[in-house]
């Protein structure tokens, strides 16, 4: 009972307690005269009346809000500049590594073999003799063997090395296949771009060339 009347102005609550084998209930009684048959109490039809009109103005009011914040997600994310669906893609992906770093344990060795890969990679060169040039670590496995959350755990390292060092090189996890915008090259492409173009404040242009551009332009722009 408290608690229910606590979601309410006090204008609105009409307490009317009867006592029933020593307990209290909270009830409308009055809302139908005793001694008249099929009677309506004016004050009771007032008060449920105005509980009506309490309950559906605020319920309307709630809607309108709900309409009002889908609508802003999805033109910018809410002012972030970017659409709710991109910034959907973005943070599903940031939800899954964080997931799967909380699950990780042991395999201590091959993160640090994998780290240190990637530290002193070299600088990527794009050349057709170098079709690998910038990818500076690949992990194998069978299936279940937690390859998802090596690589997690990997890119969580690397995001915790970059703020201890007060870098300003962000850390863009994909989890390619599980989502949307992850199943395809262009989607993927597209999206990847984007969160680079929010990131570090970039005109956007990625959602447009998805819309139209060509995949070679996809990739030169992302490139």
């Amino acid at each position: 009972k408290d608690t229910m009347q606590a979601l309410f102005p006090s204008s609105c609550v009409t307490d009317h307690i009867e006592c029933f084998d020593e307990q209290k209930l909270l009830t409308l009684s009055g809302y139908r005269s005793l001694g008249i048959s099929g009677g309506t109490d004016a004050a009771a039809q007032n008060y449920l009346d105005s509980f009506k009109f309490f309950a559906r103005d605020r319920l309307m009011g709630s809607l309108q809000h709900v309409i009002s914040l889908k609508q802003r997600w999805a033109e910018d994310g809410c002012g972030m500049g970017v659409p709710g669906a991109s910034l959907s893609e973005m943070l599903h992906h940031c939800q899954w590594a964080q997931a799967k770093c909380e699950t990780f344990q042991g395999r201590e060795g091959l993160v640090a073999s994998a780290l240190e890969m990637i530290q002193e990679a070299p600088q990527a060169v794009d050349a057709p003799e170098h079709p690998l040039s910038g990818i500076s670590v690949c992990v194998i496995g069978v299936s279940g063997a937690g390859k998802t959350a090596m690589m997690a755990k990997i890119a969580d390292c690397v995001f915790q090395s970059n703020q201890r060092a007060d870098s300003s090189v962000p850390v863009i996890v994909r989890f390619c296949g599980t989502s949307a915008g992850s199943r395809n090259a262009r989607s993927l492409i597209c999206s990847i771009s984007e969160q680079m173009e929010l990131l570090m404040g970039f005109e956007c242009k990625a959602a447009l060339l998805l819309a139209s551009g060509t995949y070679v332009d996809q990739v030169s722009y992302f490139q």
